[in-house]
């Protein structure tokens, strides 16, 4: 098994994330929740995860495989949803704040006895985890998804996510409202392992998703 490492995000990461694209392999273009997560983890200015992380508290995880490319994406924050409707105070939830698997890496590895030990859900399982160790604050895990992103919600679905009626977010740059999902930290699947990922070498010169798989791993002296 293939197994990710986990490092967390700094700004000078941006460099190697230049070229990340999450877009479905399968699609004939970009769609617009695919060009957001791409801009958002690729941009250093007042739009992108360098903005956000001290804003909203966000926490950036950057995923990688054993040559050091950066595989995917995951981040954390806390927020308080207030339901459309609804008469009761906010409720605290954490925050599956942006994710992404870079395109080259969705499906894979592609020859794997169990479909857990895919990328994409070694990436979830560590976000599981490491929401778990938040349930202080709350023992829900929410999202916001794109109406449009069918393919994203049937998984969400599958991982034990549902729709919150009256949670919506609307986007002033996508002008369409993102539907909210929820799941209970206290009843994931129990088909899902919930496993922290190994953490990375934090002085590691990480590669982009694109370089070859023979790439030497280097480090920072």
């Amino acid at each position: 098994m293939t197994r990710l490492r986990c490092v967390p995000f700094t700004q000078r990461y941006l460099t190697a994330l230049a070229g990340f694209d999450c877009r479905d392999p399968q699609g004939e273009k970009l769609c617009e929740w695919e060009e957001e997560v791409n801009l958002w983890i690729t941009d250093g200015s007042d739009e992108g995860v360098v903005y956000d992380i001290p804003k909203f508290a966000v926490d950036v995880w950057l995923y990688t495989d054993s040559y050091n490319r950066i595989v995917g994406f995951g981040s954390l924050s806390r927020g308080q949803w207030e339901l459309r409707g609804a008469q009761a105070e906010p409720i605290p939830i954490t925050i599956l704040y942006m994710l992404g698997l870079d395109r080259r890496y969705q499906g894979r590895p592609a020859n794997v006895r169990d479909k857990t030990e895919r990328f994409s859900y070694q990436l979830i399982s560590d976000l599981f985890a490491k929401a778990r160790r938040r349930m202080d604050y709350s023992p829900l895990l929410g999202l916001w998804v794109h109406p449009g992103n069918v393919k994203a919600t049937e998984w969400y679905k599958r991982l034990g996510f549902e729709h919150v009626d009256g949670a919506e977010e609307f986007s002033e740059v996508y002008r369409v409202s993102y539907r909210g999902m929820s799941l209970d930290l206290r009843r994931i699947p129990d088909w899902l392992l919930i496993e922290e990922l190994p953490a990375g070498d934090g002085d590691a010169i990480l590669l982009p998703p694109s370089a070859a798989a023979g790439t030497k791993r280097r480090t920072r002296s």
